[in-house]
């Protein structure tokens, strides 16, 4: 029997959980909140999949720490070469 894999609504942890208790009040080992199996009907694939096509075209920025610098830009030489007629 495979394993739900569903994330911690309230934390973010990944849990996994048999198909028997789809639909059921679990408390999560991490957090210790109250949340739901989400079941096997499919809708969680399409909501998925619905908000990362909404994320389609969208700027992520990251913020990075301080201790954290770019390399400094290469030189960069372009030399065309011709052939001669």
């Amino acid at each position: 029997m495979p394993d739900i894999n569903f994330d911690c609504s309230a934390c973010g942890q990944n849990l996994d959980a048999p198909e028997d208790l789809a639909g059921r009040e679990v408390t999560c080992p991490a957090c210790e909140a109250v949340v739901r199996i989400p079941g096997l009907s499919g809708e969680r694939d399409e909501e998925r999949r619905l908000s990362e096509d909404a994320m389609k075209g969208t700027t992520v920025r990251l913020e990075l720490p301080n201790q954290v610098t770019a390399p400094p830009p290469r030189r960069r030489v372009i030399k065309i070469k011709r052939r001669p007629h």
